[in-house]
């Protein structure tokens, strides 16, 4: 049983940190949120957990968007694609490849509709409702 305490105790600390980090993007505190989704992301490969870490990457991309940096979190974005690209369908992977989608439309890639696209028929395949109604309020906005 001792093998898995270290494992289950960096994902208790994972999730902590990116709640605390949910809360402070949402309470205007985008810098400090980062390096909580830094830290999140450290525990979650400690614990072997891709797609925690995966996730945490994504938010942090999403908070540098808050920022106004968006070729930056284009960047990292387009790094965090080609890992999702090899992934099978699945809701992390919609939402990276959405968060890729409006970072590139906010800096006026033209393959910001395309990636869109891509993860809005990821969505509708894998039944993503919810998801789906923001892509089209996101493809509204491309137009």
């Amino acid at each position: 049983m001792q093998t898995n305490k270290p494992s289950a105790d960096a994902i208790i600390w994972a999730q902590i940190l990116n709640t605390q980090a949910n809360l402070q993007l949402h309470t205007g505190k985008a810098e400090t949120a980062i390096e909580n989704w830094q830290k999140a992301e450290k525990f979650y490969e400690q614990a072997g957990d891709k797609m925690g870490s995966l996730g945490s990457q994504i938010n942090q991309a999403q908070a540098l968007q808050s920022l106004g940096f968006y070729r930056r979190s284009k960047q990292q974005l387009e790094v965090l694609t080609q890992k999702l690209g090899a992934m099978p369908d699945s809701e992390i992977k919609v939402s990276g490849l959405r968060s890729l989608g409006l970072a590139l439309q906010m800096i006026g890639d033209d393959k910001s509709q395309q990636v869109l696209e891509q993860s809005l028929a990821i969505a509708k395949k894998i039944a993503l409702i919810p998801l789906q109604s923001s892509f089209i309020r996101s493809s509204c906005q491309i137009v």
